[in-house]
């Protein structure tokens, strides 16, 4: 599976997810700080982490998942990314609450 991590982290931490997608099931992950790097490295991927814009979004048709590093959704969620059924979105609500 291809993977964008598009997300202003370091490159060591980049190197993190690449070396983790490797040991867990051979998976490429693509690295991008910027939308025009992502727009680059979003053919062919399945997931992308992190920012979704709609030009990255609409360069990938494989997509099937989506994880946002944010828990509120409303202002990130756009009709062209809504409308696709085999789309699924993901994000942070409720990573830090306690039961």
């Amino acid at each position: 599976m291809k993977i964008l991590v598009h997300y202003p982290f370091e490159e060591e931490q980049f190197a993190t997810f690449r070396r983790i997608g490797r040991e867990c099931g051979s998976h490429e992950v693509a690295c991008a700080t910027d939308d025009q790097d992502a727009v680059s490295h979003a053919p062919g991927c399945e997931a992308i982490l992190g920012y979704f814009k709609p030009q990255v979004c609409a360069a990938a048709p494989e997509l099937r998942w989506i994880q946002s590093f944010s828990a509120g959704m409303d202002r990130f969620l756009f009709d062209d990314v809504i409308a696709r059924d085999e789309v699924s979105i993901s994000n942070m609500a409720g990573l830090y609450s306690w039961h």
